[in-house]
């Protein structure tokens, strides 16, 4: 019996050799730097944002905290994609052979690495903004706010500034 794909996996090494581990996990860095990237800008871009909202109009914070948080997590959605989308286009011509690249062979220009950015926002957008009002409403359900972070790394001895 295979555990996790693991004879064959072993069958793959035999034929192939080292190659296999590169054909497997050669990309894994530069898909990494991705999902990174994506994921921390929509929650640095979505937290500021939204603190910003609440400090700038106030009387948001009760009656249109869910609206905020949608709206936020929008352009948060928005600013991600366009920050992911390079390293998109990057995985898109290596599939393709290169394709497109520039007439050097190196990298291709801006112009070519953010085609398509318009509908990639499109996308992403409203999926995001939906994913931080289920945030937000999650947080407001279980009453967790910014104080029960601090208390959670108190609890756990990690210093704070």
């Amino acid at each position: 019996r295979s555990f996790w794909g693991l004879q064959a996996l072993g069958e793959l090494a035999k034929a192939k050799g080292f190659d296999t581990f590169q054909e497997l996990f050669g990309e894994y860095v530069l898909f990494c730097s991705k999902e990174l990237a994506f994921t921390v800008t929509k929650f640095v871009i979505f937290d500021s944002l939204r603190e910003g909202v609440l400090f700038l109009l106030p009387s948001f914070a009760e009656a249109q905290s869910l609206l905020v948080a949608c709206a936020c997590g929008a352009i948060a959605g928005a600013a991600a994609a366009v920050i992911s989308h390079p390293i998109d286009t990057l995985f898109a011509l290596k599939a393709s052979g290169g394709e497109g690249a520039s007439s050097e062979g190196g990298l291709p220009g801006l112009d070519k690495l953010f085609r398509g950015v318009g509908p990639r926002i499109l996308i992403y957008s409203p999926g995001i903004a939906l994913q931080f009002l289920v945030y937000d409403l999650a947080r407001t359900y279980l009453g967790v706010g910014a104080g029960s972070l601090l208390q959670t790394l108190d609890i756990l001895g990690v210093p704070q500034a």
